[in-house]
């Protein structure tokens, strides 16, 4: 998940080489902001393609419903063998599959991405102005103190045992909020730094289900259409009644004009007929077909 894969690149983190960044974090908060904007358009765009893809498998099934009137009563759908419209019903199964999956799959993962992130993020960010807060409370409480200490002194007067060990103690606590604050402000900032800059990480997971799902459905396409036979089938099928299912070649492009505006005379040679060397085409019966 992004979440374990961010935690383990934080986990690696050297805490040893901490140094205040407590200037950077306006700036990268900023930064944060503008690239967590990105997940609404990146989010829209899916799911708009999975709409086209819904739009897509609604279309394709009226045509398979319409194809399927007309076939009635014909050699297109006489005996199991020679259904050519199940394949087509088959494959419009396998792909609304397939949309469902890119649902799950991509957009659900880009969801995920989203959370995980901004989630992980925010909660620093709500720690750290915590942490600011208790540090700007020991600064000020140490101040007033050291004050009220160097007053004394410079009486020349003895200061209380218990002012000096309140005090201590409170110089004690102001370094322990300095440390925590400086240590997660650098932790947050290396987060942000990880979360933007290398978000490639987080993408390619989603680049290879999408890659995947694509290869998947066209692999599947293909295996389904090869064990059907279908093509072939129509073929037979076709040549049995002596219909032409061949698709015709691409038109010729106009001719060229010539330097007065009148179209260059290009000698084409006329179709040949086609002739069966082996046996002639038998004649269909008035009205059979």
């Amino acid at each position: 998940m992004t979440n374990t894969r961010i935690a383990e690149r934080l986990s690696k983190l050297d805490l040893d080489s901490v140094v205040d960044r407590s200037e950077e974090l306006p700036a990268m908060t900023e930064k944060f902001q503008n690239f967590a904007k990105g997940f609404k358009p990146l989010t829209e765009a899916l799911k708009t393609h999975y709409d086209a893809m819904k739009t897509l498998e609604q279309t394709q099934a009226k045509a398979l419903d319409q194809l399927a009137e007309w076939s009635k009563n014909s050699p297109l759908v006489e005996g199991e063998d020679s259904k050519v419209g199940d394949v087509q019903q088959a494959l419009l199964k396998r792909n609304q599959e397939y949309s469902e999956k890119f649902m799950t799959d991509v957009v659900a993962y880009v969801h995920e991405w989203e959370i995980v992130v901004t989630t992980k993020v925010e909660t620093g960010l709500k720690q750290v102005k915590e942490l600011k807060a208790d540090l700007d409370h020991y600064q000020k409480k140490t101040g007033t103190l050291h004050k009220q200490h160097n007053a004394v002194l410079a009486k020349d007067k003895t200061p209380d045992s218990k002012a000096v060990d309140k005090l201590q103690r409170n110089d004690v606590k102001l370094e322990i909020a300095q440390k925590e604050y400086v240590t997660n402000v650098f932790k947050l900032c290396n987060l942000i730094n990880e979360a933007v800059e290398c978000c490639w990480k987080d993408l390619l997971p989603l680049l290879f289900r999408m890659t995947s799902l694509d290869k998947d459905r066209l692999g599947d396409e293909s295996a389904m259409l090869e064990a059907s036979e279908i093509v072939d089938r129509m073929k037979t099928l076709a040549e049995t009644h002596h219909i032409d299912v061949s698709v015709p070649p691409p038109e010729e492009p106009e001719s060229p004009s010539s330097a007065d505006g009148e179209k260059e005379n290009v000698l084409v040679d006329p179709p040949k007929a086609k002739v069966d060397s082996t046996e002639e085409a038998t004649p269909e019966k008035e009205g059979a077909c």
